[in-house]
């Protein structure tokens, strides 16, 4: 098995299985089965001639990535019949043959021991919650699973770090907003912290990673929430009403409400349509009636860079392939 985060130059890989008994020796039968050679690479731009040699009683090469040529592709080696130690051409019964498996490629694995649920491609998860009535935190400190769509499994996916998802707003009946007993209670003039949780959940980098929230009905956003802390993320004084946090529970950058890269955040008044935004279904935005949160999550300006949401694999570990973006509105 080779599983690296590059692979490259020539040779071969061989797995063989061993050439069944001759006639002349006890427990005549079939061949042993040829091996699986699983390779798995992120970067496979530098590989010349690879071959793979799996002979065996009909063993095959089940899987490889995109990139990977195998040059010389042996089938199994068949079996010897029981009479004579002859070898079956057809490989049928007498041939033991290697377990079928993938085509295509292979699934990298993250940390928690789950595969994504594509191959070799990035998939970016989002949850919301609310994590805070007029800055407090109080019965808002743990999980709450949402159990109703659009997307009820988003925050049971394993990639997400035990304990990291914490906050209210969901339609679980232990919802301490709208649970069958609710404990907290939101009134006109009271604010509202919401938290967009984000990870990475497939198996390779996401490039230009955009995060747009509107403003919930019936609240407006609160411009200066995070005036006062620092660090902020490169851009001019204003007002900073946003704040991200990449790899970590707490904010990494708090970053300003107007259009001044490198920061990355913008708030978009009502009225005001956000470029490069999307619906839950994928149509582009074409309407602003309440405001909305931007937040380019990567960039390849300022500092640091961060020009990938990276993937957290078996092969390419990281600690950054989730965070959060956070503001606050006051309800109305």
């Amino acid at each position: 098995m080779v599983r690296t985060g590059a692979i490259s130059g020539t040779g071969t890989f061989r797995s063989r299985g061993a050439v069944g008994l001759s006639s002349g020796q006890d427990g005549a039968g079939g061949g042993g089965a040829g091996g699986t050679i699983y390779i798995a690479a992120v970067n496979t731009a530098n590989i010349g001639n690879i071959s793979a040699d799996v002979r065996g009683g009909g063993g095959v090469v089940i899987s490889t990535l995109p990139g990977v040529t195998i040059a010389s592709l042996a089938g199994g080696q068949p079996g010897r019949t029981g009479t004579g130690g002859n070898t079956d051409p057809t490989n049928g019964t007498h041939g033991a043959t290697a377990g079928g498996g993938l085509t295509g490629n292979i699934p990298q694995v993250n940390n928690y021991g789950t595969p994504p649920t594509a191959t070799c491609r990035a998939q970016v998860l989002l949850v919301k919650r609310i994590t805070a009535l007029n800055g407090s935190t109080a019965n808002l400190t743990s999980f709450i699973d949402e159990t109703n769509p659009p997307n009820p499994a988003d925050d049971n996916n394993p990639s997400w770090i035990p304990g990291y998802l914490i906050g209210g707003g969901t339609t679980n009946p232990s919802d301490p907003f709208n649970g069958s007993s609710p404990t907290l209670h939101a009134k006109p003039g009271d604010t509202l912290d919401y938290t967009i949780y984000f990870v990475n959940s497939g198996g390779n980098r996401a490039q230009n990673v955009r995060i747009c929230d509107p403003i919930p009905p019936n609240t407006e956003f609160v411009p200066d929430t995070y005036n006062a802390l620092f660090p902020k993320d490169g851009g001019l004084p204003a007002d900073s009403g946003i704040a991200l946090a990449i790899g970590s529970s707490t904010p990494t950058a708090y970053l300003t409400n107007i259009n001044d890269p490198p920061d990355r955040g913008q708030y978009f008044p009502p009225g005001i349509v956000p470029p490069n935004c999307f619906d839950t279904a994928g149509n582009p935005i074409t309407s602003n009636p309440n405001g909305v949160v931007v937040v380019n999550v990567t960039r390849t300006t300022g500092s640091p860079t961060f020009p990938h949401l990276p993937a957290n694999t078996v092969s390419n570990p990281s600690t950054q392939n989730y965070g959060f973006v956070r503001f606050r509105v006051r309800i109305k």
